[in-house]
């Protein structure tokens, strides 16, 4: 199944046993990977859902899939990840693909108080995070969370842990979280001290990347490679 083509598919078709790939993983299956009856591939809805099947057909009109194999795959992370805005939009995108890819149960982007105006293009993210989502093989999609600000952020992180990535935690308070947790990664500029006061005052934890400075996107993904998993592919 690993080495089988991969599409990504809407959450309310994952129960047909015959299904319609929508436009774009339709053409990308018959027009560029040539596709053909008969074929092998697999289809996740992003939902946890992975189907194992067939092309029963691929032309111009479209491509069905028979579905021949249903499996259900648990949770796959537990760990979320809140990014500030970018100044470089490329960067930002780079963070949130990588981090689907290492493993995320979702994302959140923020403008920070030292965040400059942002310039990020909802679309092009999500579907980077669905590409990503194929690429990695995973079967669950990371929701992804825009915010107004840091203070919203924290507000809406429900019952998970606070952690934020700083360069004045101590050098040994090293990013470990055994619960699930935020893992929080600000701008260019880093985060201001209202914002950190923000965080400790809901029992936020700043912790530390080492002795170099980072960029931002750098730092988020050590932070999410650092952090130990709660949760493996298997469930267990």
């Amino acid at each position: 199944m690993a080495d089988e083509p991969r599409f990504r598919i809407d959450p309310g078709t994952a129960a047909a046993t015959r299904i319609r790939l929508p436009e774009a993983e339709a053409k990308h299956a018959h027009l560029v990977l040539r596709l053909r009856s008969g074929d092998a591939c697999t289809l996740t809805d992003g939902r946890g859902t992975l189907l194992r099947g067939q092309i029963g057909s691929a032309d111009r009109n479209g491509v069905w899939v028979v579905v021949s194999e249903r499996t259900l795959v648990p949770p796959e992370a537990d760990h979320a990840l809140a990014i500030a805005y970018l100044h470089k939009p490329d960067r930002l995108e780079f963070a949130v693909e990588k981090a689907v890819e290492i493993g995320v149960a979702s994302i959140h982007l923020f403008r920070a108080d030292r965040s400059e105006k942002p310039s990020v293009r909802e679309d092009r993210l999500r579907a980077q995070v669905q590409a990503a989502v194929k690429q990695s093989q995973r079967a669950w999609e990371p929701e992804l969370y825009l915010h107004a600000s840091f203070d919203a952020l924290v507000a809406a992180r429900g019952d998970l842990d606070l952690l934020v990535a700083h360069e004045k935690a101590a050098a040994d308070d090293v990013p470990d979280a055994h619960r699930a947790a935020l893992l929080c990664i600000g701008p260019e500029g880093g985060f201001t001290d209202r914002e950190l006061q923000v965080a400790t005052a809901v029992g936020g934890r700043m912790v530390s990347l080492g002795p170099h400075r980072l960029r931002a996107e750098t730092a988020a993904l050590v932070l999410l490679t650092r952090v130990s998993p709660l949760r493996r592919v298997s469930g267990e």
